[in-house]
């Protein structure tokens, strides 16, 4: 009987299920590479980047180039700082002419106005007290004036003529403008003139309107650009029939007169009272309001409108 050798491989079939789960683990498990050294351009970068590093810090240090501030030529002691300047790169800056006329203890230029030499008093009081030479001025006749004329004044001497101007201030007589007070009594006594003219013409009919207005009138009441003829024929239609016994005077005090403008217009303003009777309500109407007048020159109304009415009542 031979003895067939056994051999130390065996099939996979003739494997355990334990033994082939460790086969399969090592036949499938993948080689790990061993570990590289590091990449030579990262180390010459980072050595790259420390010297860059290094030459900057030393040019930094090691530059000696002034400092570009604007300084001032007078630097005093004010100016200095305990905080050193910087040093380095700086932005390129202005360059500012030199300060020329400073003053020692700051930068401000101090400018002294020149001041009008005044003589010393005792100079100018014995000046004015030394006589002055005169000469013998010939002497001129006049004619005596009459009752009626006006005696012409003394002639001066050549020699006391400086001295005459300088006095002739304090002893003639100014000519003083006319008053303005003339001209505006003047203005108001034609103004209220034609106010009297124009309420009592307002009265009763007929009303004519062509005497107290100009040929185009800006404003009446609640009429706009209108004419005297139709003024007159709306107050014989609405005004004459309703407001019976009217009566309007000024508020005395109230009377207020504007310079004239360039057309020589004025602008007046008063308040005005009326009261008169109300033919519809058989009653007093009471009334105060604020009218605003304006005339030309020919003192001829071209506005009228009662601006604010400020009272308004009935009574029997």
């Amino acid at each position: 009987m031979v003895k067939v050798g056994t051999s130390s491989y065996r099939d996979a079939d003739s494997l355990t299920p334990t033994e082939s789960q460790l086969s399969d683990s090592r036949r499938s498990r993948p080689a790990i590479p061993p570990p590289s050294g590091r990449s030579p351009l990262a180390t010459a970068l980072i050595v790259g980047g420390i010297l860059a590093l290094l030459a900057l810090i030393a040019y930094l240090v090691m530059d000696d180039r002034k400092s570009e501030r604007l300084t001032s030529l007078s630097r005093s002691g004010a100016d200095t700082t305990s905080v050193a300047p910087e040093v380095g790169p700086q932005v390129e800056q202005l360059e500012l002419p030199p300060v020329t006329d400073t003053d020692s203890d700051s930068d401000t230029a101090r400018v002294t106005p020149a001041l009008p030499a005044t003589p010393p008093v005792a100079a100018a009081d014995s000046a004015r007290s030394a006589p002055t030479p005169t000469t013998p001025s010939p002497v001129i006749t006049a004619p005596s004036p009459s009752s009626s004329e006006t005696p012409p004044a003394a002639t001066s001497s050549p020699s006391t003529a400086p001295e005459d101007s300088q006095a002739a201030p304090s002893e003639q007589t100014p000519v003083n403008p006319p008053a303005p007070s003339a001209k505006v009594g003047e203005v108001e006594a034609k103004v209220r003139s034609a106010l009297s003219s124009y309420y009592d013409d307002l009265k009763a009919p007929p009303f004519n309107a062509a005497q107290h207005f100009a040929p185009v009138v800006e404003r009446f009441y609640t009429l706009q650009n209108t004419t005297p003829a139709a003024i007159s024929a709306e107050l014989d239609r609405s005004h004459f029939p309703e407001f019976l016994e009217g009566e309007t005077q000024g508020v005395p005090g109230s009377l207020t007169i504007s310079e004239p403008v360039r057309d020589g217009s004025r602008v007046v303003t008063y308040v005005e009272k009326s009261r008169a009777f109300r033919k519809s309500r058989q009653q007093h109407q009471n009334t105060t309001a604020q009218v605003r007048i304006r005339f030309n020159r020919d003192f001829k109304i071209t506005y009228l409108r009662q601006e604010r009415l400020l009272e308004n009542t009935f009574s029997e």
